[in-house]
């Protein structure tokens, strides 16, 4: 864009790898990046995610077999690798900065759900509802994070426009 801001890449705010459960637990309703027929793409969709869905809260939980998720990053992990970024982020930026972070609903919920002191299953819940391109806005003082909105489109008003994963 030319404006001369300072960019920084942080793997913590990385997106967590939870929909992988349903490839582990059941590889047939895993159809993410396969090619598929537009009559058929709505149906393995809402398969893939009422599958999801099923296994994430126990996911969340750290109830489902881990000998199984050997290459599935835990839940806990996640969490823990998104609240270091956030920390490092929040104790690198000056006094009165505007800190722009550009991620994905996961985090996005992590960061709602951190702040607002939710439940692990509350927060990973919160992060199914982020819509594409959405903001949401935090006020840093002190020390102290508070949630000023959350999930925001009004650069996306037509109809259409607002889309989840």
């Amino acid at each position: 864009m030319g404006l001369g801001l300072e960019v920084e890449s942080h793997h913590g705010y990385n997106e967590h790898v939870g929909p992988g459960i349903v490839k582990v637990f059941h590889p047939e309703k895993f159809h993410m990046n396969k090619e598929l027929a537009p009559e058929l793409f709505e149906r393995y969709r809402r398969e893939f995610y009422g599958t999801y869905f099923k296994l994430a809260i126990p996911w969340v939980k750290g109830e489902l077999v881990e000998s199984k998720l050997q290459d599935i990053e835990s839940w806990a992990a996640f969490k823990s690798r998104f609240t270091q970024a956030l920390s490092y982020t929040l104790d690198n930026c000056a006094s009165g900065s505007t800190v722009a972070i550009f991620t994905s609903g996961g985090p996005v919920g992590a960061a709602a759900g951190e702040v607002l002191g939710l439940s692990e299953e509350k927060t990973a819940a919160l992060g199914w509802q982020v819509k594409n391109a959405s903001f949401s806005e935090y006020l840093y003082s002190k020390g102290n994070i508070s949630l000023v909105s959350f999930n925001e489109t009004p650069h996306l008003l037509q109809s259409g426009m607002q889309t989840l994963v």
